[in-house]
């Protein structure tokens, strides 16, 4: 039988709160590499049994640790290649954050942040046009934000998909 290659893993320092072991760290870096790995090999690779590392994927889920499996989309392929950071300064800065975010629901804004500095929001947006890109825009003023900064992606230097604080990193 081939031995599957295993992952060097980190722990974390201090205490969050939860019940989350060494064990559960590396489970954790198994499934943030790949979703969809088979619980036969998490528990291969990490040196227990298929059904305790069930038990503990199911834990973590009821944790919210596990908050959810996703797809790996790449959306340029799809043609929504036209990607920017918007920087927004709102009307009121002490606004509602869920009321704001029901309000806008706009599909193109990726993600939504709540920041410190100048501005006091920023976003990530895609369209599949510069003339939808700056419809967006002009939908963002109009819900109450009075200055935005658009900054153009040229390109993703790091997918955050690949962020997996939980395997070592060795430095050369």
């Amino acid at each position: 039988m081939t031995r599957l290659k295993k992952l060097d893993y980190i722990s974390i320092g201090g205490n969050i709160g939860l019940n989350v072991d060494e064990k559960d760290l590396t489970i954790l870096a198994e499934l943030r590499q790949n979703s969809r790995i088979p619980i036969r090999e998490i528990a291969e690779r990490v040196g227990m049994h298929p059904n305790t590392v069930f038990q503990r994927i199911a834990r973590l889920e009821k944790l919210k640790i596990i908050r959810g499996y996703r797809a790996d989309i790449d959306f340029d392929k799809l043609g929504y290649s036209y990607c920017a950071v918007v920087m927004m300064k709102a009307a009121n800065r002490y606004v509602n954050v869920d009321n704001l975010w029901r309000e806008i629901n706009i599909p193109e804004i990726q993600a939504f942040y709540r920041i410190t500095g100048e501005s006091d929001w920023v976003a990530t947006v895609r369209a599949k046009s510069q003339r939808e890109f700056a419809a967006v825009i002009g939908n963002i003023s109009s819900r109450g934000f009075v200055k935005t900064v658009s900054h153009i992606i040229l390109g993703t230097e790091r997918d955050p998909f690949a962020y997996n604080p939980f395997i070592k990193r060795h430095r050369k």
